[in-house]
């Protein structure tokens, strides 16, 4: 094949790879439920203890060990944390100012806490098994926002809030129904592209305009991979899922496992990552922590990974008149796209919306060197391309459109 560019106005071109995985497993043993970190150096992995580290993860301490079980876990930037604790006949909340040299207790619940938001000190959200709480001077008065369990709270761009089945636009004063409904749902948040990502058992719900619209996506049981932990959408296309959440009869005398899998092409084929056999049907992978274009990090009982650069972007200029041309961008009517491949060669463009739906596609041949892309049924905004060759990927990018 000759060589192939997707030029747009600035001739730019991107390539994509990902790094290689790393354990960086705490030497104690955990049956870590949660990882928060503040940067890509400073971190924690909870469990029944709370382990730290300030080097990425090469080396971890044991700050303290509880010996009861932290659900959820969140810090604010001014080092105070904070731990919601269960166990059968204790369900409560501990605070840090000091990196735990000293804790205390600030809240006590009769149901069960599944998680907690801080925004500052004194106004906190919780999720619990009774409904969603909410207190603005450090538990003194506490206010039930709504009804039901809540697993998880997103807060997205300070302003937006998203818990059980509702989202709200104004700092979690008022919540309006989602258009989906899904019992028990866990949720992630990339800032980089607005992506929301919600998951309840068995099912995925992917959303790129936060939360109006939604896309579906099954997980791969028929791979043998149960309940996700926890998922990461790096984009549109490139989505990461770590689990299992539970398995089997979730008894600790069954054997289990955990896994890490891995889409390129929007949750249609799954590439396995990691994966190991476990003594106990409990042990999971439960927690991602991305730095969008940096780190990622994967935890779990007794497991740790990290992984640099997941999608790397490395820009380069071309001046030069290139074997394939598609323009213009923004376009408004038409797309024309320009070509040359050899006769053993096929080509294939594929247009996806930006929740990940294909929108189109057109199959490319060495007879033709020239195709007009009509794009004038398109809703403005921004699509994803891929040109692929023989199978092989060569290009993905950015396509706007205009036309109203």
């Amino acid at each position: 094949m000759k060589k192939i560019l997707l030029t747009l106005l600035f001739f730019a071109f991107i390539l994509q790879t990902f790094g290689q995985w790393i354990d960086i497993s705490p030497t104690l043993p955990d049956q870590i439920t949660k990882l928060w970190f503040k940067n890509t150096q400073e971190g924690y992995a909870v469990g029944k203890k709370i382990q730290y580290t300030n080097d990425s993860g090469q080396n971890w301490s044991q700050l303290v060990f509880l010996n009861q079980q932290i659900v959820d876990y969140s810090c604010l930037n001014n080092n105070n944390c904070y731990a919601t604790i269960y166990s059968v006949s204790n369900k409560y909340i501990i605070h840090s100012s000091d990196n735990w040299l000293t804790y205390d207790t600030i809240f006590q619940s009769s149901s069960q806490i599944n998680c907690i938001k801080p925004v500052s000190v004194n106004e906190i959200f919780l999720g619990t098994d009774n409904g969603l709480l909410h207190t603005i001077d450090g538990f003194i008065t506490i206010d039930t926002l709504l009804q039901g369990a809540i697993y998880d709270i997103l807060n997205i761009h300070d302003s937006i809030f998203f818990a059980g089945n509702y989202r709200s636009f104004d700092y979690g004063y008022n919540w309006t129904l989602l258009p989906v409904q899904t019992c028990c749902w866990y949720g992630t948040f990339n800032s980089t592209n607005n992506i929301i990502a919600i998951f309840s058992f068995f099912t995925i719900y992917f959303s790129g305009d936060y939360g109006t619209t939604w896309a579906t996506y099954s997980v791969p049981v028929s791979l043998g991979y149960y309940e996700p932990g926890d998922v990461l959408f790096l984009d549109s296309l490139n989505v990461l899922i770590c689990g299992p959440m539970y398995h089997g009869s979730i008894s600790s005398e069954e054997p289990g496992y955990q896994y890490l899998i891995l889409s390129t092409d929007g949750a249609q084929t799954w590439t396995p990552i990691f994966s190991q056999t476990t003594l106990y049907d409990t042990d999971q992978m439960n927690s991602f922590v991305y730095f969008p274009n940096d780190t990622i990090f994967v935890g779990g009982t007794n497991k740790i990974l990290r992984t640099y650069n997941p999608l790397t972007y490395n820009s380069v200029q071309y001046f030069e008149k290139s074997d394939i041309l598609l323009y213009p961008n923004p376009a408004s009517q038409n797309v024309e796209l320009h070509y040359n491949l050899s006769a053993q060669e096929s080509g294939l463009l594929e247009i996806f919306s930006v929740i990940g739906n294909k929108v189109a596609s057109y199959v490319l041949t060495s007879i033709e060197e020239q195709v007009n892309i009509s794009v004038k049924s398109f809703d403005n905004g921004i699509y994803m391309y891929r040109f692929s060759v023989n199978g092989e990927l060569i290009e993905e990018e950015k396509l706007i459109i205009l036309n109203k």
